[in-house]
């Protein structure tokens, strides 16, 4: 089937206005607005694993809305926003099984980034990367700065990346500062990072966020570069 090839632009701003989603009658998001820029920082709180999940899905463009949009340069786009957005380690839908060793995951993330990924090149990658010898880990025993930092590295090299978005990093447990650290350093490689996690994480932090179910405005509740 013919595909229109898709322009990924280097400048873009991402507009979230009134998304909700439903399942039935019970509501999972309230109707949520915000605005996302491209460079941005950006944290975003949520008190259930299940509405994190389905507002990173939406804002990825890989789940239908209950109402409101999501748009990226004032169009309704989902396909560019499924190849602009990397979901990183999104609680079952992108999270490594915890009984996989790192090697393994990092030959799986390669082939998906279209890299040669033969177990040289996974034993490569991490030898560049100066975590070799936890190679044979498995993900449930990795400390959670190497988990953090490996797969948003895996994702920022997936052909066409532009926003890194990572999902309740909190619920591992751990300080908060270990993976805003990471995400602070994505951002000033050049990413658009955004960071969903609950909002006593955000308060330890002591930044500004945007919450899921309101109409959060432009001017506020954004989270600061530093």
């Amino acid at each position: 089937m013919w595909r229109k090839k898709l322009v990924v632009p280097d400048e873009f701003h991402i507009e979230v206005k009134k998304l909700a989603i439903n399942k039935g009658r019970i509501p999972i998001i309230e109707p949520t607005s915000l605005r996302i820029k491209q460079g941005d920082l950006t944290l975003i709180v949520g008190e259930t694993e299940v509405s994190q999940v389905a507002f990173a899905l939406s804002l990825a463009g890989r789940m239908k809305l209950s109402s409101g949009s999501v748009k990226i340069d004032n169009n309704e786009n989902p396909e560019l926003l499924q190849e602009i957005i990397a979901l990183v380690d999104v609680p079952n839908i992108s999270e490594p099984d915890d009984v996989i060793k790192l090697e393994t995951i990092v030959g799986e993330e390669l082939a998906i980034a279209g890299q040669k990924a033969m177990p040289k090149h996974a034993r490569a990658f991490l030898q560049q990367n100066m975590i070799s010898k936890y190679a044979k880990e498995t993900f449930e025993t990795l400390p959670n700065k190497i988990r953090y930092d490996v797969l948003m590295k895996l994702a920022s090299i997936r052909p066409n990346t532009k926003v890194l978005l990572l999902v309740e990093p909190d619920r591992l447990g751990g300080k908060p500062e270990i993976w805003w650290r990471i995400a602070k350093k994505y951002n000033k490689l050049g990413f658009t990072v955004v960071v969903q996690c609950r909002e006593s994480s955000a308060r330890i932090l002591g930044e500004e966020y945007f919450r899921l179910g309101e109409n959060n405005k432009k001017s506020t509740k954004k989270a600061g570069k530093r």
